[in-house]
């Protein structure tokens, strides 16, 4: 079973390749020199960078900078406790409170892991890794009653998609606790599939509608008001989840020239 400590151990030995700011979340980039897999780590709390910084909060100025100092260092220990999160990077460290503060969202942080894409090779391979890929969705007694995946989800699966951000596939751990805290949180059965990283939408089917339908949930509102939007099932989503992400490229670009002229 894959747990958020199994994904924190595999950053050991990365390299952190990017730092930035993603919308409202700073984050870090790690890359795995022996794979080629790319995990990203997204920032909603406090944090500090050692030796020389204090805690600073996820909209602080001063952020940025301080996370620079630990880019091209390689992970040397991986830690989770109570919620704490602790990387040691060579002369350095980078901590994350565990505990949500006023500007804090939702989770006060997560992992987005990329795999990288097969390369060519026999067709036997490619199913290997095909199958590697399904084996991190929902499986056996998590299936909830009456639901199977539709075609067209799994096809996008096998071909490795899964980051279209601003909206990221679910799998592994992180798809488990979402699927566990909308049956707390809401009636009916919904079974997650999507996530966006910069609001708390998520993606779903509703066991209660048709066959095949999607509705995006706002995680966290008061039930009764958490549904946003209905679409008319995975492909439709799939389109517009494609213009989600060209949107944001777009925005990104904009915000981007516009702080270069400021800074010139």
């Amino acid at each position: 079973m894959v747990t958020l400590e199994t994904e924190v151990g595999l950053l050991v030995g990365c390299h952190v390749v990017e730092v930035g700011m993603r919308q409202a979340w700073p984050f870090l980039t790690f890359a795995d020199p022996a794979s080629g897999r790319e995990t990203r780590l997204y920032v909603d709390a406090s944090m500090r960078v050692s030796p020389d910084q204090v805690a600073m909060r996820q909209d602080d100025e001063r952020l940025l900078t301080a996370l620079d100092r630990v880019n091209m260092l390689t992970v040397d220990t991986a830690e989770v406790s109570d919620g704490h999160l602790l990387l040691t990077l060579e002369d350095r460290s980078v901590s994350v409170s565990g505990e949500p503060n006023d500007l804090t969202s939702d989770d006060v942080w997560r992992l987005s892991v990329h795999q990288p894409a097969a390369p060519s090779g026999t067709e036997g391979d490619d199913e290997v890794r095909a199958r590697a890929r399904l084996a991190r969705l929902l499986r056996d007694e998590a299936v909830p009653v009456g639901f199977d995946y539709p075609p067209d989800f799994l096809h996008v699966v096998r071909l490795g998609v899964e980051d279209l951000e601003p909206w990221v596939l679910l799998f592994d751990a992180e798809l488990h606790r979402r699927l566990h805290g909308l049956a707390e949180r809401y009636p009916g059965t919904l079974v997650p599939f999507a996530a966006r990283v910069d609001n708390d939408d998520v993606a779903c089917w509703d066991l209660g509608l048709p066959r095949g339908r999607v509705v995006i949930v706002h995680d966290w509102a008061s039930p009764g008001w958490e549904r946003r939007a209905e679409l008319e099932d995975f492909g439709a989503w799939l389109h517009q989840a494609v213009d989600d992400c060209l949107e944001l490229g777009v925005v990104e670009q904009e915000w981007s020239a516009g702080r270069s002229l400021r800074s010139s």
